[in-house]
């Protein structure tokens, strides 16, 4: 009799095992499209290319951010009036000659 029980408790087990296996089939077998598609190398590799292009944009404005700021309201003027660029000049200057003053003696 034990050996029968063994045999069934066995028997469970596998059977245990075998609804695991065809669940964990089930779930893989949507994503079995992507083994066969002969585009994925090509799209990560672009994938992984527009995320460095994205990194080194950010570092990029996470270096200069503080310039590009700065000149942002010089860019609206001159795309509405590119004749201001004169005038623009010499306000730069202005500002650069300000900046590098000790702040003591800029104006209020």
């Amino acid at each position: 009799m034990s050996n029968h029980e063994n045999d069934n408790q066995q028997q469970r087990i596998q059977f245990e095992q075998a609804k695991e296996g065809v669940t964990a089939l089930n779930r893989i077998l949507p994503r079995l499209n992507l083994l066969a598609d002969d585009s994925l190398a090509d799209r990560v590799d672009e994938i992984r290319e527009r995320l460095d292009e994205a990194q080194e944009a950010a570092r990029f404005v996470q270096q200069f951010g503080n310039q590009l700021a700065k000149l942002e309201p010089i860019v609206s003027v001159l795309q509405s009036d590119p004749e201001q660029f004169e005038q623009l000049k010499e306000i730069t200057r202005t500002l650069s000659r300000c900046s590098a003053m000790p702040v003591s003696r800029r104006l209020p």
